[in-house]
């Protein structure tokens, strides 16, 4: 499991509507057992932990190239 993993499954969210759809469903489905098999068997390989972390690697890089 890696932050890594979760910062390549945030990005391909935001780059390919497909798979976000496809993970849309899964979750709207309220059936989360299935939505995070998918993300595994995506090749993503992440906790919720990492997962918060990465967001927050997120936010702060955004911070950061925000001009102010």
């Amino acid at each position: 499991m890696s932050i890594d993993d979760a910062l390549a499954y945030m990005k391909r969210m935001r780059e390919d509507p497909a798979f976000k759809k496809q993970v849309q469903a899964l979750h709207d489905g309220d059936n989360q057992d299935a939505a995070w098999a998918f993300v595994r068997e995506q090749g993503y390989e992440f906790s919720f932990s990492e997962f918060l972390q990465a967001q927050q690697e997120c936010v702060e890089s955004l911070e950061n190239a925000t001009p102010q």
